[in-house]
């Protein structure tokens, strides 16, 4: 007996066991496609947050170069926020 024949034998009037299966089948397919989603965007700021941190430790570097020798900062001043910037 196959699925058509025992929907049929049922009544018929109801979802059905092939209703069910689709149901089943189409979440799976939309939790499968939102984790995609959710890994590509994952990927995406994995791979730009390199780019971001050297761009910002550049320019903090460029900062504190410019404060120290504007005479805004003391040297030890300025050796410090050197260390931190590059731990």
């Amino acid at each position: 007996m196959n699925l058509l024949q025992i929907a049929a034998r049922h009544g018929g009037d109801g979802i059905g066991v092939l209703g069910i299966i689709t149901f089943i089948i189409a979440i799976i397919v939309w939790i499968l496609f939102i984790v995609l989603i959710v890994i590509v965007i994952m990927y995406l700021i994995r791979r730009l947050e390199p780019q971001r941190r050297a761009g910002y430790r550049e320019d903090s570097l460029e900062i504190a170069k410019r404060r120290f020798a504007a005479g805004e900062i003391s040297k030890e001043e300025f050796e410090e926020l050197i260390k931190e910037l590059r731990a």
